[in-house]
């Protein structure tokens, strides 16, 4: 019961770290939302590009959701199998992502 617990730390560290340009990124868009001109160039570069905080949320979810089934069954195994099926879901959820981008 300990090891889920322990890579459930370790992953929610390693979330956070990686989830440092994502946030720097949603904080740009926000920014440039609110001052600048609509169709401006400076505008449109800060906007595009969005797709990298869906890509990292998604990710972390991702991860989390297969930490929060072992924890809570205790079958590694098996929540790897489910992994696998919520993991093509996701890979749908990404391309969609990646070509609106």
């Amino acid at each position: 019961m300990l090891q889920p617990l322990i890579s459930g730390f370790m992953f929610l560290g390693l979330a956070v770290a990686t989830g440092i340009y994502p946030a720097q990124k949603l904080i740009r868009v926000i920014e440039a939302k609110s001052e600048m001109q609509e169709n401006s160039a400076g505008r449109l570069r800060a906007v595009g590009g969005w797709s990298v905080v869906a890509i990292w949320a998604i990710l972390t979810a991702f991860a989390g959701s297969f930490i929060g089934d072992w924890i809570y069954t205790g079958d590694l195994d098996g929540a790897t199998a489910r992994a696998g099926s919520r993991l093509e879901l996701w890979v749908y959820i990404l391309m969609a992502l990646a070509e609106s981008d």
